[in-house]
């Protein structure tokens, strides 16, 4: 359980950071992939799907570590 602890306590707030700076977060990300894709389009939507999981990672990972600590 420490080491999820462990995990937990060091990615949540580097998940949230990711989340509260989103205007900086997406673009990075979208230029990112638009090295790898031709289309803005499907890189766009290809960040916004990482920027959603980012999200989603920092909620479970505040619920776990609340349900941990008691």
């Amino acid at each position: 359980m420490d080491i999820l602890n462990g995990f937990l306590s060091f990615f949540v707030p580097l998940f949230l950071l990711l989340v509260y700076y989103w205007y900086i977060s997406i673009p990075v990300v979208a230029l990112v992939i638009f090295g790898y894709i031709k289309t803005k389009n499907e890189g766009l939507k290809r960040a916004l799907r990482i920027f959603l999981a980012f999200i989603i990672l920092a909620v479970v990972g505040i619920l776990i570590m609340m349900i941990s600590n008691g």
